[in-house]
């Protein structure tokens, strides 16, 4: 829905007691164009946005401090890191 506000449950509790992480899709007035907000809980702890022409992830610490990272390059990372701990 542009211009509003879609929420998008997704189910990653698991066994180990992790916690729910829910998607929600959202137009803030400081921001041109549509931003996803990751919340674990009750609180969000990632936007990504593309205000600067590409996905720029942000990483809430707590409600005072983020760290900004370039989408790709932190998923890039990821895959690495993922592949070197699994012995790929």
């Amino acid at each position: 829905m542009v211009g509003g506000e879609d929420i998008v449950l997704l189910n990653r509790v698991n066994n180990k007691g992790m916690k729910t992480l829910t998607i929600e899709i959202v137009s803030p007035p400081d921001k041109e164009n549509l931003v996803a907000e990751i919340w674990q809980d009750d609180q969000m702890i990632v936007e990504i946005n593309q205000e600067k022409g590409t996905l720029e992830l942000e990483i809430y610490i707590n409600k005072t401090s983020k760290i900004k990272l370039e989408f790709n390059d932190f998923i890039d990372t990821l895959k690495k890191a993922k592949k070197i701990l699994s012995g790929g």
